[in-house]
This record gives structure tokens, C-alpha cells and sequence, in this order.
């Protein structure tokens, strides 16, 4: 029993040593976002945005400049052949360990996604640090190094507004997940969110389209619209019509809204059916009509729907005659749908998605009018019954 007593101790200490490899929190150096820039002579430019946590904790609001306790972030920049070149040497500039484990947002420049970002994207992928969940952004018509140096006037950390601002489910969301996935997918081609630098943080506006990795055109905030109704990720947002008969305006806004999708076989081509379930409430009535007639809210309901289908309508000649590329995964459809045709479509979808009909079936339905049926200023001989 002695004789055991001695190798147990010792396989016990084995256990006992503690956590060998930690790091503590004060030896790092913790990025929240990055931005991707083309730099001159074709090399690669990145600016990582590093929490200053001594300052993290103040709790007074606006903006980080004013503040008399210094910003809770700075801005560090690295010039490379690639991202990963870019990072060592940034590492160099650091005196604790440099972690992208904590990053939010990454944030590609006008010129470097026109030029391509396989690199980029191949540099991310692979370091384990990366979060799949990190939002992917492209800089509208600007380098991404202005937007790393915009302070938000209401979080301390930029980083944090982009990401609440895409959470917000007001405009297109798309994570490196979802990007990636688009980039291996046939019949797809890949989207990212614009985002520009305002006087008082940022907004986004609109949608970069994607093509063999590179930028080839951007969606507006209308169609950016569109193209969420038509790949079912509308949430939330605004449709103002001028009112029947009048160009007065109303408002409804958007509750909730279900797209499905219906390929066939029409002519040797493929027809795509288009059924959209959009269910809102009345935000403002700007006209005379009494909105407890539901003959008036049948009216309104045809002419949102009307309105709703020329945005998409226009979108989608866009995406088929400019850009030429399947931002609607009509592609996966075809692919999930009609299994046995996708096999000889899919060698030429490029050629096919720009003959593609698309027959649109849009319905509205108005939940809610508000606390008033018409306006509180409208004489009773104004009103339209």
C-alpha cells in the first residue's frame, strides 16, 4: 500500500499545477473592431480599433473627445503584403498580447473590395480567434480608416454603435457566417451592409454587392429594402404612399412580413413566384380620409401593396440588367426546389438569372389605425368618408 502511496501523490500534483498557459486580463490587448484598407504599391492596410479599459468604465456620456479622461479606445494602423504580415508587425507595437477574440465588427474599404478581398477574407477564416458572428461592413464610397476614427456621440466604443445598429434590424445584417456561406454557395452572389461616417456617429446606407470577391455595385436604401422583402429578412421600417386621390401622405409601419418562393419551368426558362404577407399599423395619416371606413383601409392596403412591388419590381431589373448577379438566392431556390433542372442550370445560372420572370403576389394587411381616425385639425365637412 506504501508502495502505491508515493506514484499517487505525484499524479495528483500533475492535476494540481494550475492553468499553466493563463494570460491575464492586464497583459492584453483587446481589439472590438478592424478595418481593411488598400494601401499604396498593392499592399494591405489595417486599422484595429483596442479597448483602453482604464477608460472603458467612465460613465459619462458623448463624445469620447471631449471627455477630460481621454478616449476608451485607440486606433493603431499597419501597412503589409497581407493581413497576416499586417498583424505581426502590429503586434510589435503592442507591449501586451494583441486578441481578436473580442471583435465586433470588421469594416472593408471602397478600394480594397473592388480590388478583391480573398485575402482578407482567407486570413479571417482561418484564425481561430475569429468569431463567426463578427459583422461584416463595407465602407460606402470611403476608406474603412475613416470610419475607425469617427467617435459615436452616444456609446463609448464605435464598435459597439456599428454592432447595435445592425441588431437594429432596420437594414441588412450580415454576420462572416452568412458572408462566407455566400462566397461557397452556387447561384449566390455575396452582400455586405455600407456604412457610412455622420457628423454624429454613423448610419447605414444601402448594400455592397459582391462578384469573384470583388465590389462590382451598390444597392440604395430602397432597394436595400427590396432585397430584404425578396431573401424574407424584412423586420421592421416605414412605407409612406400618398393617399388615394389626394398626395397627401400616410404611413404604415411594418409589423412582420413573410417572403416564400415558388421556381418553375416556364418556355425553357426558370418563372419565380413571389409571395409576399406584409402586416403593419397606421403610424401617421396625413390626409382626409376616415380610417374607420374599412373600405378607405382596403385602399391603403392595395396602394402599399402597389408601392411595395414597384420598389421591388425596379430592384430586381437592377440586379438582372446592371449588376448582373443573383443577390436573391433565386439560385438556392431553383437548387432546393427543382433539384434535377439546377443540374444543367447551374453551369450557366450567370447567363439564365437575367432571363428569369419574376411574377410578384403582394398582400398588405393593416393591424392597427391608431388612437384617431382622421386628423384632429379636419373640419367634419373635410373629412372623406
Amino acid at each position: 500500500m506504501r508502495s502505491l502511496s508515493l506514484p499517487l501523490f505525484i499524479l495528483i500534483l500533475v492535476y494540481l499545477t494550475g492553468c499553466w498557459n493563463r494570460v491575464e486580463i492586464n497583459d492584453l490587448a483587446i481589439e472590438s473592431m478592424l478595418g481593411v484598407d488598400l494601401a499604396d504599391r498593392r499592399q494591405i492596410r489595417i486599422i484595429a480599433q483596442i479597448v483602453n479599459p482604464p477608460l472603458l468604465t467612465d460613465s459619462s456620456p458623448g463624445d469620447p473627445r471631449d471627455r477630460e479622461t481621454g478616449q476608451a479606445y485607440f486606433v493603431l494602423t499597419q501597412e503589409g503584403s497581407n493581413p497576416s504580415e499586417c498583424s505581426s508587425k502590429l503586434q510589435e507595437k503592442l507591449s501586451r498580447q494583441f486578441i481578436v477574440a473580442h471583435r465586433r465588427v470588421v469594416i472593408i474599404g471602397d478600394k480594397l473590395a473592388r480590388s478583391g478581398i480573398q485575402n482578407v477574407l482567407d486570413h479571417l477564416s482561418r484564425d481561430p480567434g475569429t468569431r463567426l458572428d463578427t459583422f461584416i461592413l463595407v465602407a460606402d464610397h470611403m476608406e474603412a480608416s475613416r470610419l475607425l476614427s469617427t467617435p459615436d456621440y452616444l456609446e463609448k466604443m464605435p464598435s459597439e454603435a456599428v454592432r447595435e445598429i445592425e441588431h437594429s434590424n432596420t437594414g441588412l445584417a450580415i454576420d462572416m457566417k452568412d458572408f462566407l456561406l455566400m462566397c461557397a454557395t452556387e447561384g449566390t452572389a455575396p452582400v455586405a451592409a455600407t456604412i457610412r461616417a455622420t457628423r454624429k456617429g454613423f448610419e447605414l446606407s444601402g448594400t455592397a454587392v459582391f462578384r469573384d470577391y470583388k465590389l462590382i455595385g451598390y444597392l440604395n436604401d430602397e432597394q436595400t429594402r427590396a432585397l430584404m422583402w425578396l431573401r424574407d429578412e424584412m423586420k421592421k421600417g416605414v412605407v409612406t404612399i400618398d393617399s388615394p386621390g389626394t398626395n397627401k401622405k400616410i404611413s404604415v409601419n411594418i409589423l412582420r412580413s413573410k417572403t416564400k418562393l415558388k421556381p418553375s419551368i416556364q418556355n425553357g426558362h426558370v418563372h419565380m413566384d413571389v409571395y409576399i404577407l406584409t402586416e403593419g399599423n397606421i403610424s401617421e395619416n396625413n390626409s382626409n380620409l376616415n380610417l374607420f371606413n374599412p373600405k378607405n383601409i382596403e385602399k391603403i392596403e392595395q396602394q402599399t401593396a402597389d408601392q411595395i412591388r414597384a420598389c421591388i419590381g425596379q430592384t430586381i431589373g437592377f440586379a438582372q440588367k446592371q449588376l448582373q448577379a443573383d443577390i436573391f438566392k433565386f439560385g438556392q431556390i431553383v437548387y432546393k426546389k427543382l433539384p434535377n433542372e439546377w443540374e444543367t442550370l447551374r453551369y450557366r445560372w450567370g447567363e439564365e438569372f437575367p432571363k428569369t420572370e419574376v411574377t410578384l403576389h403582394i398582400k398588405v394587411n393593416i393591424r392597427q389605425i391608431g388612437m384617431l381616425g382622421q386628423g384632429l385639425e379636419l373640419k367634419e365637412e373635410e373629412i372623406q368618408k
